[in-house]
């Protein structure tokens, strides 16, 4: 049931930021600077995915699915900022960035050509 018909440009806005969502994923268990700076990368990588998956899909069941991810890791985030959790150990040079950044990388084309069709969800051939 489609709710809304989102604008072709939200297809492109996801695929731009599930990049820095990947790499702020695969920062939450490397130590680097980035995991310092952002404190909670996975809570932050899943509000990041969760609204790129929104911008692109406009049907009730994204809206359940995705919507409900928002929540849960604006709420965590919160929660978590709120009880002082995040890294013990900070990062010691910039090797650790660079790992997290190569390796987000890789899982955002291997998602893009490979892990997403492999889903039956094709993200760059047109949808109609």
């Amino acid at each position: 049931m489609a709710l809304w018909y989102p604008p072709l440009w939200g297809r492109h806005l996801a695929i731009t930021l599930m990049l820095p969502a990947f790499i702020l994923l695969s920062s939450s268990h490397i130590p680097s600077h980035i995991r310092d700076a952002v404190r909670h990368p996975m809570l932050t990588a899943t509000i990041v995915w969760a609204l790129a998956h929104l911008f692109a899909n406009g049907d009730l069941l994204a809206l359940l699915l995705f919507g409900s991810f928002l929540a849960f890791a604006l709420y965590d985030r919160v929660s978590a900022a709120r009880r002082g959790l995040g890294p013990k150990k900070p990062a010691r040079g910039w090797g650790g960035d660079a790992a997290a950044v190569v390796t987000g990388t890789v899982l955002w084309v291997a998602t893009l050509f490979w892990l997403h069709p492999l889903a039956g969800v094709p993200i760059l051939l047109p949808q109609g």
